[in-house]
């Protein structure tokens, strides 16, 4: 910003040094630029927010050093819990499986003696109709004599 502020102003400075050089000479008063004033006070501002920003960074650096061994402790106790309520997790999914499983087991159970009883009385009905149909073969064997 100052080497473009010298270069920009730089043949202004000329005219003052030696007034007698007609080609930098001006008959009209020279104005001053606001805009040098303006980036000055820009790159002041610019110092100060690098100054307030390291001024935040050490403050935070010594935040977590102060901080440090206790943040380790609750993160160890974190972790300990998490491991506790995982083991807990597990315990109750071993349960589930457990009551699942016992579950299948008595319907496996049920359903063979269901398929049983079915089968008996498919059994008993088949030798009935079987007896009842000899039966009705010797009538009409009887009949036809």
């Amino acid at each position: 910003m100052a080497a473009m502020f010298i270069a920009i102003n730089g043949p202004f400075n000329v005219t003052k040094a030696s007034p007698s050089l007609p080609l930098f000479h001006s008959s009209t008063p020279r104005k001053v630029s606001r805009v040098c004033f303006t980036s000055a006070s820009k790159q002041s501002e610019a110092q100060n927010a690098v100054e307030v920003t390291r001024d935040k960074a050490s403050n935070v650096s010594e935040k977590a050093k102060e901080t440090g061994p206790s943040m380790s402790e609750e993160a160890k106790n974190t972790m300990r819990e998490a491991g506790e309520r995982a083991s807990d997790m597990s315990e109750r999914a071993k349960e589930s499986m457990k009551s699942t499983k016992d579950k299948a087991e008595e319907n496996a159970e049920w359903a063979k003696e269901k398929t049983i009883s079915a089968a008996k009385s498919v059994t008993a009905k088949t030798e009935e109709g079987a007896s009842s149909a000899t039966e009705t073969a010797q009538n009409l064997d009887e009949k036809a004599k």
